[in-house]
């Protein structure tokens, strides 16, 4: 999982290979809840969604070489 940013106070976690984010919500400085969103929807603030959208939309590493023409290792 990767942190997304843009979503204080609470705290964002985007998993890049089904693409559901963990939202860790924070009252007084402590986790109180864990939410979990299947997909980067309208329930996230704007901010982490479009952040979310970017990061699914970019290649995975073992997909580079379809982009450079490269054989791929393995």
């Amino acid at each position: 999982m990767m942190r997304l940013h843009g979503g204080a106070p609470n705290r964002y976690y985007l998993c890049r290979e089904c693409g559901a984010v963990r939202e860790d919500v924070y009252r007084d400085g402590a986790i109180v809840e864990h939410r979990w969103h299947d997909e980067p929807d309208g329930r996230l603030p704007a901010g982490v969604r479009q952040e979310a959208l970017r990061v699914l939309g970019m290649p995975h590493a073992e997909q580079l070489g379809f982009w450079t023409g490269e054989p791929r290792a393995g």
